[in-house]
């Protein structure tokens, strides 16, 4: 019994040695930067940047897809395995035609390293080609030039309680909403203008497009769940402020499948469950 007690002892700890190198056995995807922001660039124009990894771990990795927040974006990246010390990258192309004003995007990418889902973001400014081209074509664009009364009253000043909302998990087919406050921190008429967002999943309501000194207007954007994404769009606000007058609010949300639809399939009454 003794004899026999030793080799199992030790077959056991080589088992979990094994076990413990394989679990630590991951490649790791060590980017340079996971956020690029464009600045200001043409509308109509195509801004591509390319974000570099180096594998820093001890196992290859593969990228199994990438997918972009928005269709306005095209990714491309590495195929193959991407040895250990190896770099890899992913290519994000924006395309800004018809996309006036402030963006953020997500890439999302996929793969068998240690962080499995990683997420990366561009962003930037959509300076409009023509402004009248764009609003006959529906974009909310409203031109952000405007002089302020000759006066020593302190202009309008823009203030708003949450810059950002994460609307979470929702499922599609749900509609979700949130309130944000503006406040007018100044003493001339804080006059809203416009909006624009590149989702059409997003719309919005305000109680007030011009809001006195010292009040709040209310400000409710709502989210359906058209179809299945992860989403980062930037919603932004023009308005009549003198330091100031394009602000964003940053919207985020996954959306996904609400399989509660696909649970139960209609039957005609009489007929036995499951016909």
């Amino acid at each position: 019994m003794t004899t026999s007690f030793f080799p199992k002892v030790f077959l056991i700890f080589f088992l979990l040695i094994s076990l413990a190198w394989e679990s630590n056995a991951q490649g790791i995807m060590n980017f340079v930067e996971e956020t690029h922001d464009f600045g200001t660039i043409k509308e109509g124009e195509i801004a591509t940047y390319e974000f570099t990894f180096t594998n820093t771990g001890n196992q290859p990795i593969e990228i199994a897809g990438v997918k972009a927040s928005c269709g306005c974006t095209t990714p491309s990246w590495s195929q193959g395995l991407i040895q250990p010390g190896q770099k890899g990258f992913i290519k994000a192309s924006y395309n800004s035609k018809d996309r006036p004003g402030a963006f953020t995007k997500s890439i999302t990418v996929r793969s068998n390293a240690k962080k499995d889902v990683q997420i990366l973001y561009i962003k930037g400014f959509v300076d409009p080609a023509n402004i009248s081209t764009n609003q006959a074509q529906g974009q909310q664009y409203t031109p952000t030039t405007f002089t302020q009364p000759n006066t020593s009253r302190r202009p309008a000043t823009f203030k708003i309680d949450n810059e950002s909302h994460d609307f979470g998990l929702v499922k599609t087919g749900q509609i979700v909403r949130q309130r944000f406050n503006i406040y007018n921190a100044g003493q001339e008429n804080l006059i809203i203008t416009g909006f624009d967002r590149n989702c059409d999943c997003i719309s919005f309501g305000l109680s007030s497009a011009t809001i006195a000194p010292n009040q709040t207007g209310i400000l409710e954007i709502t989210l359906t769940g058209k179809k299945i994404m992860n989403l980062d769009e930037s919603f932004v606000i023009y308005t009549n402020e003198a330091q100031n007058q394009v602000r964003t609010i940053r919207l985020q949300a996954e959306i996904i499948e609400d399989f509660s639809q696909h649970l139960f399939r209609p039957f005609a009454e009489g007929a036995p469950y499951g016909q």
